[in-house]
């Protein structure tokens, strides 16, 4: 009996206890927990333990207290940036949490927002400028009269020029670097959500003076949002087509980021690819994603298992190596590829794109064409925190196959093809023109196959 009665005041107890509700964390118990997370992270992963003894881990403890007094995410988010940024590498950066609204289907205006444009750096009279590289047809900067070749001048209100201005010369130590992160800054401006309403004063190539403002309208994200991980949702997908060059034809084949959803499409893209006489790569802003599919792409042009990358860590080191693809996924056989490769490249080309493109060209199977990568190219860790932000840091050194590094510096093409705004004003790809340009003078180029003239019936996601 009186153990009945105890059973019976234990239960309801407990069913008391769980009925009452518990509140939330504050925002300075969450904003604690995220610094100190981060902070032992990078204490236990980045290489360089002396720096990260004496110099990171006294300026973390200096500036915990402000993390924790920040009023709100934004104002924490920048105490953390400023602790990142202390460390003279790439991949140590903050992805904020996602804003619950854009992660809906359920209303257009919910739905990310898609400029239709791309903004890249070129030289104008030696001086850096921001310009419009490409508009898509129909899109919203295309409807508002944005054109390829517009030099901007202000983005949304802002004036470029200061950021212009403090960038380092092209050969200077760390101009890689910033001006990757220019050109990211830029684009990010025009992110949004569908419906958001964007700025642009542009000055005409050739012309002395800004005074052509347009105003666009983000149009829905249509394309198919991918995720992986911690990585947050984002419009991804492959794509190839033929480019006749007399009777030879080069493949072009592009994908926007390297994330295991578009694998299939990029796999059958690169197959179908074989039968062409030439395959041109178009890495040009490809920011990266997972390192582990480099070798799986250059296994479709690489025939031996060669080194394409040493990642050094604290206490080990691990080879990243080429996968030949001699398999298609029906099962059956074909050869990897032998003929020419191009790589397209840009200041935007980073991470996972710069690991690959550096290993073709330093194994001599591809020449790199276009303008210097970013020099972002360290392996790195992607770990969500209690704030629903996601710590990205480097956990690696990482060199070429012949003990280069492309971190700080990016890499440098074969053929360069700066973005004359002259040219893309009047419709002309400059990087692309160079690529095949260099390939009409191929000697080796065979005809191409039969079945290279359907390869642009693969297209899409």
């Amino acid at each position: 009996m009186i153990r009945r009665v105890l059973t019976g005041v234990l239960l309801a107890a407990a069913s008391s206890a769980t009925a009452q509700p518990v509140p939330p964390p504050s925002r300075a118990t969450l904003y604690a927990a995220a610094w100190d997370t981060t902070v032992a992270a990078i204490s236990r992963t980045w290489i360089d333990t002396a720096f990260i003894a004496t110099t990171w881990l006294p300026a973390a403890k200096a500036a915990r207290d402000s993390a924790l007094a920040a009023t709100d995410d934004r104002a924490f988010q920048r105490v953390m940036r400023g602790l990142l940024a202390r460390i003279p590498a790439s991949h140590f950066y903050l992805l904020p949490a996602p804003d619950p609204a854009l992660a809906s289907d359920t209303a257009t205006a919910a739905r990310p927002g898609r400029a239709g444009l791309t903004i890249r750096l070129t030289e104008v009279s030696g001086a850096p400028h921001l310009v419009v590289s490409h508009v898509e047809a129909g899109g919203a900067a295309d409807r508002a009269g944005v054109r390829a070749g517009d030099l901007v001048r202000r983005l949304d209100g802002r004036d470029v020029s200061r950021a212009l201005g403090e960038l380092p010369a092209p050969r200077e130590p760390g101009a890689a670097v910033a001006r990757a992160r220019v050109v990211a800054a830029a684009n990010a401006v025009l992110a949004g959500g569908a419906g958001d309403v964007r700025t642009l004063e542009l000055q005409k190539p050739g012309t002395a003076s800004a005074s052509d403002t347009r105003r666009l309208t983000l149009d829905a994200e249509t394309r198919p949002l991918r995720a992986f991980g911690n990585l947050p949702p984002m419009p991804v997908e492959a794509s190839a087509r033929v480019i006749p060059l007399g009777a030879s034809a080069a493949a072009l084949v592009r994908f926007d980021a390297f994330l295991p959803a578009i694998m299939p499409a990029l796999d059958d893209a690169l197959f179908a690819a074989r039968s062409c006489s030439a395959i041109v790569l178009d890495l040009r802003g490809n920011p990266g994603g997972l390192v582990g599919m480099v070798g799986g792409i250059a296994g479709h042009l690489l025939a031996l298992p060669d080194t394409l990358a040493i990642m050094t860590m604290r206490e080990s080191a691990l080879r990243l190596v080429a996968n030949p693809r001699t398999v298609r996924r029906d099962g059956t056989s074909a050869p990897v590829f032998d003929g020419p490769v191009l790589v397209l490249i840009d200041e935007a080309s980073a991470s996972a794109s710069e690991i690959l493109a550096g290993a073709l060209q330093a194994l001599g199977r591809a020449r790199l064409v276009g303008t210097r990568t970013a020099g972002m190219s360290l392996p790195a860790q992607l770990r969500r925190l209690s704030t629903g932000d996601v710590l990205v840091h480097a956990t690696a050194d990482l060199t070429g196959p012949r003990g280069a590094r492309a971190e700080g510096e990016g890499l440098s093409p074969d053929l360069p093809a700066p973005l004359d705004p002259a040219r893309l004003a009047a419709g002309t790809d400059p990087v692309l023109d160079a690529a095949l340009a260099a390939l009409r003078l191929d000697r080796t180029l065979r005809p191409a196959g039969a079945s290279c003239r359907s390869l642009s019936a693969l297209s899409g996601s």
